[in-house]
């Protein structure tokens, strides 16, 4: 997110995922609004929020916030339920490696990503 920058309020049409921040790079002016509740962003630290919830964030400082965004099914969902949706949407989100679109070692990333999977498996990056 670039130094001065604001994401306007959105939310997500369905309740159908979690979201995953991960703060790679968080400067004091940082922050962020999910339902009625602020936080800053701290690095290295995540934020869960489900999809649904009205959001926004803003950095009010001058260098840039960098922020690894990962979605999850909701976890109340069953593996049926998944497939339903799935094939119904006709679509499957993946977004860029993060390495990729801000010239970072994915070795970087991957430490980064890590301490989310304490079983040892981690996404794998795919080519977009």
């Amino acid at each position: 997110m670039n130094p001065g920058s604001h994401i306007k309020r959105h939310c997500s049409s369905d309740n159908l995922r979690v979201g995953c921040h991960l703060a790679l790079k968080a400067p004091l002016g940082c922050k962020s609004q999910v339902g009625r509740e602020f936080r800053s962003w701290q690095e290295d630290k995540t934020l869960f929020l489900g999809d649904s919830f009205w959001r926004e964030a803003w950095n009010h400082s001058s260098e840039k916030r960098l922020a690894l965004l990962l979605d999850f099914w909701r976890p109340d969902l069953t593996d049926a339920e998944i497939r339903a949706i799935a094939a119904f949407y006709k679509k499957t989100e993946i977004r860029c490696p993060l390495a990729a679109t801000i010239n970072m070692p994915a070795s970087f990333v991957e430490s980064k990503l890590r301490p989310l999977f304490p079983n040892g498996r981690s996404p794998r990056s795919v080519d977009c």
